[in-house]
């Protein structure tokens, strides 16, 4: 009897351990637009971000990546990767449920257009995408950013909605 109820025991513990499914696919596009704001030499430069990646191998998303403003444009290459681990724990120690966070770092090289000219650039930071349902999500980005002809080692911060899928 006793075993019987050892073995009851861990079946409902295994049943309530299971993990739940990702919010973000296995492969999935991840599409953002957000208002970024660049701080520079020539003072801060607002505009919009735009991305699109594809994360056929993950932990890594590649795709491209815009940013416009009035001051300058960028356009280029993105890879993001996602650091398992991190948005494990995070996703552990904060108070919603299911998989719902991917956190790592970010980093662009494309070209820049500023004052008529065209230049190459390059950026770097941190990216968490918290997904809010099945195919909508919100993230934040910080950035260190090289814009030759606009600023150089300069922040930028965005947030906004994204798309997976």
């Amino acid at each position: 009897m006793m075993r019987l109820g050892i073995v009851l025991l861990l079946l409902a513990g295994y049943g309530s351990a299971q993990t739940q499914t990702e919010a973000f696919p296995k492969a999935t596009m991840t599409m953002n637009v957000m208002p970024v704001t660049v701080t520079g030499g020539n003072g801060a430069a607002t505009g919009s971000e735009t991305d699109a990646l594809v994360s056929a191998l993950r932990p890594l998303s590649i795709g491209e990546t815009t940013i416009v403003s009035d001051k300058f444009s960028f356009i280029g290459g993105r890879v993001d990767f996602t650091v398992k681990p991190l948005s494990t724990w995070i996703q552990n120690h904060s108070s919603s449920n299911g998989y719902k966070f991917q956190i790592g770092p970010t980093f662009s090289f494309g070209g820049v257009k500023a004052g008529g000219k065209f230049y190459y650039g390059q950026r770097a930071g941190i990216f968490v995408n918290y997904s809010l349902g099945w195919a909508v999500g919100m993230q934040f980005e910080a950035q260190w950013n090289n814009f030759p002809g606009y600023a150089h080692n300069v922040p930028s911060f965005s947030f906004g909605p994204n798309c997976h899928w």
